[in-house]
Parts: structure tokens; C-alpha cells; sequence
């Protein structure tokens, strides 16, 4: 999902309109307009005032940038969310621990046949690994979302994030009309 994207689902979230988001950022509603619609990204100064008006770390919007994540940071995400050590992992894709490190250090980048090793080892999606997106089309750019946040989450994070959705969902408000 695009940064604007990124702020315009997280903006319709918190309930505020673009002018309301613009106000809270000190900026012109129409800077709101062309970060949302992908004419303009905005720098990081601006990007830190927008996630601190949405609530939330400014690092949410850095993997759609291409930055503070990349193919071996999920993974070693991944490998550690399943328990497993590097040696681990090693022995299971057939491969040695320093090329595991390497891997998720970045110092190699998988070829697409190891980022499918990577998948069917950790039981993860192949797309995830290499682009921090799913296969799966059904998913909407806020599902995607959703599945981001919650895997950078700790599981306790985790935890009361699945707990507020509980409650979110049970929520007439918040119910869809079938």
C-alpha cells in the first residue's frame, strides 16, 4: 500500500477529515490532498507530524518507503515469531547459519527460489517476504495493513490488539450490513 493510502486509511480511521488532519499537522488541507493521492510524498519532518496526528509511530509508514524493512528483516521477523533459532532454520532449508545471518543482516539477498524456501520453512507467505505484501488478492491495501502492524506487534501487542477487535467487531456501530 502507498504512503498516501497508508495515511488516508489510518486518517478515515481516527475519523478526521482532511482538513481536520491538515489543522492537526499545521499544513494546508490541499498538502493532505496530494500526500493522500500519491502526487507527493512527503518528507520525514512532515511524515513525523502526520503519524504523530494519526497516534501512531512514524515507522508504520517507513516499509511502504522502502525503508526500516526489507526482505531479511522479515524474515528474521518471521524466524523469531515461531521460535526458531538461526541454527534451526539452517538445518531445515539445507543451508548453513552464517547464510541465515547474511540473509537477514541483508549482506545477500535471497534469489526467488530461497525466498520460497524462507516460506514453506516459516509457514509465511513468499509475497510478505520479498515486498511486505500478500499473494492473496482478496486482501484490501487495509487488510494488508492490519497484517503489517500486527506483525511488527510484540505478542502481548498482539494480544490486546486481537482483544480491541473483538470489541470493535461486537460494536453496532461498527457492524456491517449484510
Amino acid at each position: 500500500m502507498s504512503i498516501g493510502k497508508q495515511i488516508k486509511a489510518m486518517r478515515k480511521i481516527r475519523g478526521l477529515t482532511q482538513k481536520e488532519l491538515a489543522e492537526k499537522c499545521s499544513m494546508a488541507d490541499s498538502a493532505v490532498r496530494k500526500y493522500e493521492s500519491g502526487k507527493i510524498v512527503p518528507k520525514i519532518e512532515m511524515l513525523k507530524r502526520i503519524a504523530d496526528a494519526l497516534e501512531m509511530p512514524v515507522g508504520a509508514f517507513l516499509p511502504s518507503m522502502g525503508l526500516g524493512e526489507s526482505t531479511g528483516s522479515r524474515i528474521k521477523i518471521a524466524r523469531e515469531r515461531q521460535g526458531v533459532t538461526q541454527a534451526e532454520l539452517a538445518e531445515k532449508m539445507g543451508v548453513t547459519p552464517q547464510s541465515i545471518s547474511q540473509y537477514e543482516r541483508n549482506i545477500i539477498n535471497p534469489k526467488p527460489e530461497t525466498i520460497k524456501k524462507f516460506a514453506d520453512a516459516l509457514g509465511v507467505d513468499a509475497r510478505w517476504l520479498e515486498v511486505g505484501e500478500y499473494e492473496d488478492n482478496s486482501l484490501s491495501g487495509e487488510e494488508q495493513q492490519l497484517l503489517r502492524y500486527f506483525r511488527i506487534m510484540s505478542p502481548e501487542g498482539q494480544h490486546v490488539a486481537l482483544e480491541r477487535m473483538d470489541e470493535l467487531s461486537q460494536h453496532p456501530r461498527y457492524k456491517k450490513d449484510f
